[in-house]
């Protein structure tokens, strides 16, 4: 068998209508018999023709010289199962001519988005961690930089939050006993000028239903079995408390509010001490708020990089060709990626 191109067909043809000998068979063949898509010609000339009699086309006795008495018959076969093609940028298809292409079909690219999100609300970074280990590009520095940023501004921010809320809470507690101690409420039933003026309310009730009358020195009062937190704002914050303070002056007390000097000097004290104690707390969640918006940057960024691994475009951008082969309409689509 001579194996030669489609293009030199002919010219095997006229060779055989000299040489009258056995079967002439020419073929071509595209790619290795094991490649996925291969393409096979074959031509076939039957010596009992008249072409496979002829003794020369260049000494004819009669006529000109009959192409169509050779009897060629051309078989193509294409055989192989057709493979989607994926967009691919400029860069992409510099490396499928180079041969050092890596494939661009992704499995399960939903699922590990899902992946990447919901680790990176556990832990921000451990998302960034799954999808670089994943891809298994041990050089792709820009992702695998960002695992220790993100989980490194998230132990700040536990850090800074355990720290503010624990001392929130002891000076709460300091300020919560230093109230105690100095304030009650027996002192503020007697001393309190609505209940001074009946000599004494004799619960809270009485002061909260009569003592409405006198509005410059009056606030409802909450017990502290009834509402632990109003409690301890309320003995502090409203002048209507002050009497019962244990070093409320009663002496210099002339019953008009011109002359009124509510802020003694436990009553500043206590209200400096649980300033302290809230702008700890407030630091607190100040860092709980943060914490939560690390997760959410994280989450975002996780789902970018998921959504351009999957598409194979951690380049710079630019265009790219879109390749739809399609056994009736093939489409060819450009477009640009900023």
């Amino acid at each position: 068998m001579l194996r030669i191109s489609r293009d030199t067909a002919l010219l095997t043809v006229l060779i055989a209508g000299l040489t009258a000998g056995p079967a002439i068979t020419s073929s071509a063949s595209a790619g290795a018999a094991d490649d996925k898509e291969s393409i096979s010609l074959s031509r076939t000339i039957d010596p009992g023709s008249e072409a496979g009699k002829a003794n020369s086309v260049f000494a004819r006795e009669e006529g000109d010289y009959d192409l169509k008495s050779y009897k060629v018959s051309e078989t193509l076969k294409l055989s192989g199962d057709r493979i989607g093609s994926p967009s691919v940028s400029a860069r992409d298809m510099r490396l499928m001519r180079s041969g050092s292409y890596p494939s661009t079909v992704r499995q399960g690219g939903k699922k590990k988005m899902a992946i990447s999100v919901l680790a990176s609300a556990l832990l921000p970074g451990l998302g960034e961690l799954y999808l670089y280990v994943d891809r298994g590009d041990w050089s792709d520095w820009s992702t695998l930089a960002r695992v220790p940023a993100f989980i490194g501004i998230d132990a700040y921010l536990w850090y800074g939050y355990k720290d503010n809320y624990d001392k929130g809470k002891d000076s709460k507690k300091e300020y919560e006993e230093f109230c105690d101690t100095h304030w009650s409420e027996a002192r503020f039933l007697l001393q309190h000028p609505y209940c001074e003026g009946i000599g004494g309310c004799s619960d809270w009730h009485v002061y909260n239903d009569n003592a409405d009358e006198m509005a410059d020195f009056y606030f409802i009062y909450i017990p502290k079995n009834l509402d632990r937190e109003e409690y301890y704002e309320n003995c502090g914050k409203y002048d209507a408390f002050a009497f019962g303070w244990d070093d409320w002056d009663g002496d210099s007390w002339d019953g008009t509010y011109e002359n009124f000097q509510p802020w003694t000097p436990n009553r500043l004290a206590y209200w400096d001490m649980r300033a302290v104690s809230d702008e700890f707390l407030v630091s607190a969640d100040r860092h709980l708020m943060m914490l939560i918006v690390n997760r959410v940057v994280s989450m975002i960024d996780a789902l970018w990089l998921a959504h351009r691994m999957n598409n194979d475009s951690l380049d710079d951008g630019g265009w790219s060709i879109d390749l739809s082969p399609d056994a009736v309409t093939p489409t060819v689509g450009i477009s640009y990626r900023f």
